[in-house]
């Protein structure tokens, strides 16, 4: 059986609740930079959008991110 392909995977996460794209690589099993080759031509088609930005744990440095839902 062939795999679903990647806009499908990503929308069918984003179903399920808003995420962001570390949140959805790891829910994917795939890399960051692999989320963001899929996200990219699902925002230009208008399938998802950024509904806010989260902070990340205190665990983590770095800066926010975005949390994408369907639109």
């Amino acid at each position: 059986m062939r795999p679903q392909p990647l806009r499908e995977r990503i929308v069918g996460a984003l179903r399920l609740q808003p995420m962001t794209k570390s949140e959805l690589a790891q829910c994917l099993s795939l890399t960051y930079s692999r989320i963001e080759q899929g996200i990219l031509p699902l925002r230009h088609q208008g399938s998802i959008r950024p509904s806010k930005s989260r902070k990340p744990p205190a665990r983590h440095s770095g800066r926010r991110e975005w949390v994408w839902r369907i639109a």
